[in-house]
């Protein structure tokens, strides 16, 4: 995408959202990097507002930050849908490559790194 818009006329001051064809849940694409990298990732879901934040900030969070992830997680929850665009399929006249393919790509990333 980038090099099209450093290449071609036209794209001098547009922003574009990009985005997959897919929308996923987190566990999803969990379930697709353990797929992409041969080993089993357990995913312990947080089924309420305050288990999400219990799970990240043991010892308590910030009433301000608690207030953000306990509203992005009622958020994430009620969007059924996700956000999707068709900037990609616009632009490079072909549809966006999906997150498989992409943790197919870059399983390299998500091992551990080489001990020294």
């Amino acid at each position: 995408m980038a090099a099209l818009a450093l290449t071609q006329d036209g794209h001098q001051g547009k922003e574009y959202i990009l985005t997959g064809a897919q929308s996923l849940t987190v566990t999803e694409q969990v379930q697709i990097i353990a797929a992409a990298i041969g080993r089993d990732i357990e995913v312990r879901e947080a089924v309420t507002p305050a288990q999400a934040l219990q799970s990240r900030f043991p010892n308590g969070a910030p009433p301000a930050l608690a207030d953000a992830i306990t509203e992005a997680f009622t958020l994430m929850r009620a969007d059924t849908a996700g956000f999707r665009t068709d900037t990609v399929q616009r632009l490079l006249r072909r549809r966006p490559r999906t997150f498989a393919h992409w943790c197919a790509r870059n399983a390299n990333a998500f091992q551990p790194p080489a001990a020294p």
